[in-house]
């Protein structure tokens, strides 16, 4: 009669399973150990992207910015020129011969064709500012983002200030246009001093019409300063001087020109904002 010691102490004989020791590597020899990875504290390499990363849009007068949540830059920073309207094909900016025809326009309408949106919305298009917006966001995301922004949550960044008509048409036309699932709204100011790690701060914004000056406190807006004193100034005073100097005439010093006599500016916007950057 078997015991039960006898039962366990009996090996499995190799004639019915052949062990597998020849395929095992030799102890002494030098290898590498396997290596296991927690999905919670997992190397960045492994993961690149989490899916519901949230994309991040700013939209300004002159220019639209969009990146990804939690890097430093954005992917791309795209213009609402005339060069950024063309129709795909149209390259004849290219052709031998070409002259780029310069309109004279007076210092209200300095940059009018550069710019998304004005504060004055009597001199606004509506239908316009939806189509550019579409197009510019269709732009990054086909060409810079490279992914669908359908399932993808937006933080949208405005200025402070802005005429609700604007406001509402931005809104539209991204729900409409790319149906995405929430879109949150930040100021720019507020972004600025997130970024830079603070609570409270005092963000001083050179914009492209006006310059802001926001006291910012636990992460709400206490006071705000605005001027004029901005960007389209600087280029238009130096459209000005280079007019000036290009014609060889100087004004009158005891002549103050009306507003039906005030000259009209012939350069070209491109070329005087590249000046204007390089110098400063």
């Amino acid at each position: 009669m078997t015991t039960a010691a006898s039962y366990f102490d009996r090996k499995p004989s190799s004639s019915i399973r052949p062990g597998l020791s020849h395929l095992q590597p030799d102890p002494s020899s030098p290898h590498t150990p396997q290596r296991t990875y927690s999905s919670t504290f997992s190397s960045p390499s492994i993961s690149y992207r989490n899916e519901d990363e949230a994309l991040i849009f700013d939209f300004g007068a002159r220019h639209f910015s969009a990146g990804f949540a939690g890097e430093s830059t954005p992917r791309c920073t795209l213009g609402f020129g005339p060069d950024e309207s063309r129709r795909v094909g149209d390259y004849r900016q290219w052709l031998p011969g070409y002259k780029k025809f310069i309109q004279k326009q007076s210092e209200d309408d300095w940059g009018k064709d550069h710019e998304l949106w004005r504060m004055d919305l009597r001199e606004v298009d509506i239908g316009l500012v939806e189509d550019k917006v579409e197009r510019t966001i269709r732009e990054a995301c086909n060409k810079y983002l490279l992914l669908d922004v359908k399932t993808r949550r937006i933080l949208l960044i405005l200025p402070s200030v802005l005429p609700h008509q604007l406001l509402s048409s931005i809104l539209s036309t991204i729900f409409v246009n790319f149906q995405n699932p929430s879109i949150t709204l930040f100021s720019t100011p507020i972004v600025h001093t997130v970024a830079a790690g603070c609570r409270s701060s005092l963000v001083v914004d050179i914009g492209w019409s006006e310059t802001t000056v926001t006291a910012i406190y636990e992460y709400r807006e206490v006071h705000q300063r605005r001027t004029t004193r901005a960007m389209k100034r600087v280029t238009l005073e130096m459209a000005k001087m280079l007019q000036k100097h290009a014609t060889q005439q100087s004004p009158l010093p005891d002549t103050q020109p009306t507003k039906e006599s005030a000259p009209s500016l012939e350069a070209d916007f491109s070329i005087i904002e590249d000046i204007t950057t390089r110098i400063s």
